[in-house]
């Protein structure tokens, strides 16, 4: 069956997100495009769906029933773009994109071995070790040296600040697939990049974190900041499919 000449595109797990909906639509104007918004969430009261022209409940990622739903969603609405917005779901995301492409259905989403690396804090660390940027210390398990502490330990595939905790010495680790690191103090920075389709950085925007709740910013300053903008460049330009 031939695709229809409107594009649409899927924002996954929509949440709370009606900004990024409104900015999507607005993006496709600029450009004269005639864009319909499909949006997923685990909840019927997800409030940015109310901003879409169609809404499909799917099942979170731990269900066994995620995927073939939203295979199915993509499918059955003929998708052209695949937008994420929780890094719960990259992994499928990435390891699926191939597939996708082949139905003609692009997936916003870096390379697989770039997700990868960046879910999980160990492969993280050991390659910024690798490219000589630099990095908190970091172990698979506790040091046993007491002038180490304080560390930080925290899920190697963990997000939303769940799970960390601040070590005192050894006998506080409280076991699990961690990694340890370095407390770090002094300003917090998060950067947005946006890069291109062949890995070239075009923008920054480097953000100081003033207040974080479950490891999300939601009060921060837009900042200049020469060093922290040079070394996200350099991660970015290292980072194999960085998109």
């Amino acid at each position: 069956m031939p695709r229809s000449p409107r594009l649409t595109a899927l924002v996954a797990s929509v949440g709370k997100r009606n900004a990024l909906v409104r900015c999507i639509r607005e993006s496709a104007r600029d450009l004269a495009l005639d864009l319909r918004v499909v949006t997923t969430d685990a909840s019927p009261l997800a409030p940015a769906s109310y901003e879409s022209d169609d809404h499909v409940l799917v099942p979170r990622i731990e269900d066994a029933r995620f995927a073939q739903d939203m295979l199915d969603v993509i499918e059955s609405h003929e998708v052209d773009l695949v937008i994420p917005t929780i890094d719960t779901e990259l992994g499928w995301l990435a390891s699926t994109s191939d597939a996708l492409s082949s139905m003609g259905v692009t997936a916003a989403i870096s390379s697989e071995e770039a997700v990868t690396t960046a879910l999980d804090k160990l492969a993280t660390a050991k390659y910024l070790r690798e490219k000589g940027l630099p990095a908190p210390a970091t172990w698979d398990e506790p040091p046993t040296e007491p002038t180490l502490y304080p560390i930080v330990a925290k899920p190697r595939q963990g997000s939303s600040s769940v799970g960390i905790s601040l070590l005192s010495s050894p006998a506080d680790d409280p076991g699990g697939d961690l990694v340890y690191q370095h407390q770090l103090v002094g300003p917090e920075y998060t950067v947005d990049l946006y890069v291109d389709r062949s890995g070239c950085p075009l923008a920054t925007c480097v953000r100081e974190r003033l207040a974080v709740r479950a490891g999300e910013v939601n009060k921060a300053r837009t900042v200049v900041h020469e060093d922290v903008t040079r070394l996200a460049t350099e991660v970015a330009d290292e980072l194999p499919g960085a998109w």
